[in-house]
């Protein structure tokens, strides 16, 4: 029952906003390229404020917010678990971000993506060839499984991966609604996006040195309510948590480019 109310939010909250949304009208593609995947719910204006947000807090490149579902908030489940469908769009992505980086060598490329969409990053991270890298990857209140093996994800990234994350405020969807219906990988148990990641029981400790430089943990924070974010699935996308929280790890990144290549 927690899982047909939580599902029926999501859908009107989609089909509400979905078609009031459009692109954001940033087009600096020489500045950088920030794509936004949204969850399993489809875009809708939350989005847009996380995009508002991150161009508020200094990210000025393009930002695209890419709709890898159907665009129909009823086929949510479809979006969840229709894993041939998601590594096919993982792929679209992946070849995006390679024609990026083509057209723009040594412009900053990062990958955001809300509950669902956090998984479609990490598939996306692991359909990039080995030779390509994007700057940061952030996945905010990720339904994928705590067990999914992140190295080769990690290894994709050259500043890291950072997790925000919520076990009280979100486990209404994260805990119990991914236990009942599955997180994106197929596993029926608390999401990501509640506990965190756990390592790999195999882990050598070359793996071990890379979670520790490349993993990122941000469970919630009490000063996060400063930014109109109170823990639940949607506190990570307000325009101010974005513009404070989320668009300085990318503008970091950014200035760390920078410095690199001058040199």
């Amino acid at each position: 029952m927690l899982l047909v109310f939580a599902s029926a939010f999501c859908i009107v909250l989609s089909t509400g906003c979905s078609l009031l949304v459009r692109p954001i009208q940033v087009k600096n593609w020489d500045k950088g390229y920030t794509i936004i995947l949204p969850g399993i719910e489809s875009r809708h204006l939350l989005h847009r404020d996380l995009a508002l947000g991150l161009h508020d807090g200094g990210v000025h490149g393009t930002i695209e917010i890419y709709d890898w579902t159907t665009g129909l908030p009823p086929l949510m489940l479809l979006h969840l678990r229709g894993w041939d469908r998601n590594q096919r769009q993982a792929q679209i992505i992946a070849h995006k971000i390679v024609d990026y980086q083509n057209r723009y060598p040594d412009r900053p490329v990062h990958l955001i993506g809300h509950s669902g969409g956090g998984g479609i990053v990490l598939l996306t991270l692991e359909e990039l060839p080995e030779e390509r890298q994007v700057d940061t990857a952030i996945i905010l209140n990720a339904a994928i499984s705590p067990k999914f093996d992140l190295r080769h994800a990690l290894r994709q990234t050259r500043c890291g991966l950072w997790n925000f994350s919520s076990m009280i405020g979100d486990s209404p969807l994260l805990i119990s609604g991914t236990t009942i219906a599955g997180t994106i990988d197929g596993r029926q148990s608390p999401a990501a996006g509640a506990v965190g990641f756990f390592r790999p029981a195999n882990a050598s400790q070359r793996d071990t040195l890379l979670y520790e430089s490349k993993l990122h943990e941000m469970p919630y924070r009490l000063k996060y309510l400063l930014h109109s974010n109170f823990g639940g699935h949607y506190g990570t996308m307000t325009r101010s948590f974005a513009a404070k929280e989320i668009a300085p790890i990318l503008v970091e990144a950014n200035q760390d480019r920078e410095r690199k290549n001058f040199r």
